[in-house]
This record gives C-alpha cells, structure tokens and sequence, in this order.
C-alpha cells in the first residue's frame, strides 16, 4: 500500500471512530436522533465513495460491540449514505447552509425508505433507540407499527441527517488547507472541479 493510501486509511479509522463515539453517547442518552453517519459522510466528502464504504462497514462491524448489536443490520442505510453523499458532492449539495439542509432532508427520506423495512422486519418496530417511545406512542394512538415506524424514522432522520450535514459541512470547512494538501483529501470546492 502507498503511504499516501496509508494515511488515508488511518483517516478512514479516525473517522469511523467518530462516528462511532457520537452514536454511542446519543445511543446511552436514549435521543430520538443517531449522529453515526457523521464519520461516514466525512470520509466520503473527504477520501470518495470507496474510503466512505470501508468506513461504513468498518462503522456497522464495530457498532455491534460498541453501540447496539443491531447497527449491522443497518449496514445498506450505511452504504446509502455513501452513495447519496457522493452524487451530492458532485452536485456542490454541500457548498453552502441551505443546500446542506436539503442534502440533510434527501438523506432523511433515503435513510426512512430503507431503514423502516429493516426495522419494522427484522426487529419488529423497536430497536431500544430513542425513537421507540414515538413508535410506541404513533402505535398506542390507532397507527399501524409499519406507519408508526415510518413516521418516526422519516421525521427523526431527517432532523439527524440535516445536523450530520451540516456538522460535516462545518467540519470540513474548519480544516486548515495545509491538512487537505498534507493528505491529499477533497475540499468541497473540488465539487466544482469534478462536477
């Protein structure tokens, strides 16, 4: 492996890890949001979709230790994340505060669709997160499981994913451009560039 891929690498692991101790600290607090795909976006914002996989499976292998033995059933909304992220970059979604927000809301609906089945199938509705008292409430009023979990997650994902966007957004705007030289990572102005 090259050095450069090397450290790109470590980055990914870096980044894995954040996102890894943001899920567990909103995971033990019990709140309706997730917080763990920040990792996984940066890497993709900052390394491309092939280091945005590895993070997410590196994510979803060690979530299931660290965070709840449930995240790896999640692994395709991970990898959704991913690919969202990348076409989303590539259409500059990510160069200013308003169009992170609708990046945010794209990715909220993208996550609902796929994780609802998995959560309504595989789990029956409840997944010990801070979105099964909505769940329970949704279902406790006449809504059926499936459209309670539907409900929940499409609200409480999009408000997770437009905070992760805009977090990332933040983050990467933060980093000095000596680091982005340094390690050879994407700035959100090569959007333009690649696009």
């Amino acid at each position: 492996m090259k050095k450069l891929e090397l450290k790109k690498v470590y980055i990914t692991l870096s980044l894995a890890a954040l996102g890894l101790v943001l899920g567990s600290i909103v995971s033990f607090l019990k709140l309706p949001v997730y917080l763990d795909t920040v990792g996984i976006m940066l890497a993709t914002i900052l390394l491309g979709w092939r280091y945005g996989s590895l993070c997410a499976v590196i994510t979803a292998a060690a979530a299931f230790f660290v965070v709840s033995p449930y995240i790896p059933f999640y692994l395709p909304a991970m990898l959704a994340v991913v690919f969202l992220t990348e076409f989303l970059f590539k259409k500059r979604m990510y160069s200013n505060f308003l169009r992170s927000v609708w990046a945010g809301v794209l990715h909220g609906i993208v996550g609902t669709v796929i994780s609802a089945p998995i959560t309504y199938f595989v789990f029956n509705g409840f997944t010990s997160s801070g979105n099964d008292v909505i769940v329970a409430f949704f279902a406790a009023h006449g809504i059926s499981l499936f459209v309670a979990v539907i409900c929940s997650l499409l609200i409480f994902a999009v408000i997770d994913r437009i905070l992760t966007c805009l977090l990332c957004v933040s983050i990467t705007k933060a980093l000095p451009l000596s680091f982005y030289k340094k390690n050879a990572l994407r700035t959100l102005r090569d959007a333009e560039v690649e696009s």
